[in-house]
């Protein structure tokens, strides 16, 4: 029996600031089902398809916007939903809408301490 392989090319590139992303330090990755590519980093959710970058950052005007720009972890549930550790609590990011549907704590829970 003769086996042969193909070399492996591995292709890597280095993204900056300049490419799109929100800030150099990357604290979280992960790859959902779809393949995007999300990245917490210091100063937003950012998602990438393979050419560019999406910023998601807290917005203080806004009901649906990120709580907090500091992400910690990334996790997908079983819906395709994004859980959003951040220091300020927990988000859930709906990718379909594209909006931030429930925080934890709650404002509620903040003022009850």
């Amino acid at each position: 029996m003769q086996v042969c392989a193909q070399p492996i090319q591995v292709v890597s590139k280095h993204y900056t600031m300049k490419d799109g992303l929100p800030d150099g330090g990357v604290t979280s990755v992960i790859q959902d089902r779809n393949g995007f590519i999300w990245l917490g980093t210091y100063s937003g959710l950012c998602r990438f398809d393979g050419y560019s970058f999406i910023n998601y950052r807290n917005d203080p005007n806004s009901s649906i916007s990120l709580r907090n720009n500091h992400i910690t972890d990334i996790c997908e549930d079983e819906f395709g939903r994004l859980w959003i550790s951040h220091a300020q609590g927990l988000d859930l990011f709906d990718p379909q809408t594209e909006k931030f549907l429930m925080r934890w704590p709650t404002r509620a829970d903040e003022h009850e301490e």
